[in-house]
Formats: C-alpha cells, sequence, structure tokens
C-alpha cells in the first residue's frame, strides 16, 4: 500500500512537473525560429501530456481503490481544468504555426494562465491528501506491528510458562518416584531390609 502511495505521489509531482515543462515548451515555441526546434517542441508538448493522461489515471486508480473521495473530486476539477487547458493550447499552437504569436501570448496570459495556477494549486491539494492518508496507514501500520510484537511476547512468555509447569508436573510424575526407588535400593543394599516403597 504504501508503495503504491508512493507512485500516486510520485505521478503528482510528475505531472505538475509536465505542466511546467508543457509551459516552456509554449514559450519556446513562441520564440522559436527554425522549423526542427518548433517541431521538437511540439512533440515534447505532445510526450508531455500523454504522460500527464497516464499520470492522472493512475492516480485516479489509486483514489478510487482507497475510496479517497475528497481527493477524487478535486481530480475530476483537474482533469476538467485539463481538458480546457488542451483545448486552448491546441489554439495556440495553431496560431503559432500560422505565425501569429501575439494572439498565442494573449491566450497563454488569460484563461490560460489562470487553469495552469488552479490545476498546480489543484495537484498540490491532492498531493497534501496523499501525505496526510499515507501518514495514517504509516501510523496504523505501527501500531498493528506494536499489537503483533506484544501479542508474540505474551504468548513466548506464556510457551516458557507452560513449558515450566510441564517440566515440573513430569519431575513430579516421574523423577520423584524414581528417586524414592533409588534410595530405597540404596537402603537395601547397605543392608535395611524392612525398606518400603
Amino acid at each position: 500500500m504504501v508503495d503504491q502511495s508512493y507512485a500516486a505521489l510520485m505521478a503528482l509531482l510528475e505531472t505538475r512537473s509536465d505542466l511546467n515543462r508543457i509551459r516552456g515548451s509554449l514559450l519556446g515555441l513562441l520564440v522559436a525560429e527554425n522549423v526542427a526546434a518548433t517541431s521538437t517542441l511540439k512533440r515534447e508538448i505532445e510526450d508531455r501530456l500523454q504522460e500527464i493522461d497516464l499520470a492522472v489515471d493512475q492516480v485516479k486508480t489509486f483514489l478510487h481503490k482507497h475510496a479517497l473521495a475528497g481527493e477524487l473530486k478535486l481530480v475530476a476539477e483537474l482533469e476538467h481544468d485539463l481538458e480546457a487547458y488542451c483545448l486552448d493550447l491546441a489554439q495556440q499552437l495553431k496560431l503559432i504555426g500560422a505565425g501569429k504569436a501575439d494572439e498565442a501570448r494573449m491566450i497563454g496570459t488569460g484563461a490560460q494562465k489562470a487553469r495552469f495556477e488552479r490545476m498546480r494549486a489543484t495537484l498540490i491539494a491532492v498531493d497534501e491528501g496523499l501525505r496526510k492518508y499515507i501518514a495514517t496507514r504509516v501510523g496504523e501500520s505501527a501500531r498493528l506491528l506494536n499489537h503483533a510484537v506484544i501479542t508474540f511476547v505474551i504468548i513466548a512468555l506464556a510457551a516458557i510458562l507452560f513449558a515450566l509447569f510441564i517440566a515440573w508436573v513430569m519431575n513430579r510424575v516421574i523423577a520423584f518416584p524414581l528417586q524414592q526407588i533409588t534410595a530405597a535400593a540404596e537402603r537395601v543394599a547397605a543392608g535395611d531390609l524392612g525398606v518400603r516403597t
């Protein structure tokens, strides 16, 4: 569970990183002067968008599995903003391709900037929720471990006491009568024939 939690956290961090890289690539497109640089930056944006989709799906799967409703709601908001962000991003890319960098820049500084900030804040909120969930689960695991250790110690002590009791009973049932017979035999060997057993 902890590994899955940390994988979900890493997916959130990668999503934030990918959003920043998309933003940087878009800024690079606005100033790119050759076709090779433009196609490389567009490919970078497409790759980052695919990575974001995979990461969001991974986080959603984890949240569904662990029934984290508050975080699921936040991820739904993120997906809504991400969908609108992608639509405007496609529009920006078309404008940049048509040589209308100023219009693309206007989209980027208006609604796109607000969406970017909302997505960033949402990712941080989901991250915080996951971290709290992990801390709670790790605390529960520690309590269970402590309980298991105490239970094991009690069982071990009970087993030792039971073994000592069995040894004492065996001593009373077998060893004590043998000691009496041995003592009687020694007395008979010494010449005392009036020994009773």
